[in-house]
């Protein structure tokens, strides 16, 4: 898909494509795996010369962590899930929660 590129090119497409406003035709999943993809291919010193390295990768783990919230059916956005207290929030999903696996693996991720 990216082939007709330059390394710059696909490097900005898919960052943009990874940080589009919240939409309906592009799933958390789909984000996360145009960030991955852009780590896969390009070496970190050519992304950060277009955008910080360390907040993609921010920006991915916290996108791994709403599709997690997507398999458990609750809504979260990114921003409520970045202002919230983490320690709470381990709490409340292990009390209403606990007796799915998923759930035990990422309290013990976060």
């Amino acid at each position: 898909m990216l082939n007709g590129y330059t390394q710059e090119e696909a490097i900005k497409n898919l960052l943009s494509f990874a940080y589009q406003q919240r939409s309906q035709k592009v799933t958390t999943l789909s984000r996360i795996r145009a960030l991955t993809a852009l780590f896969r291919m390009a070496p970190e010193r050519d992304i950060q010369k277009i955008h910080p390295v360390a907040e993609a990768k921010t920006y991915l783990k916290a996108l791994i962590y709403l599709c997690d919230f997507e398999d458990l059916h609750l809504q979260q956005t990114l921003q409520e899930f970045t202002e919230c207290n983490k320690e709470g929030l381990a709490r409340s999903l292990w009390k209403n929660y606990h007796s799915q696996p998923k759930v035990c693996c990422w309290i013990s991720r976060v």
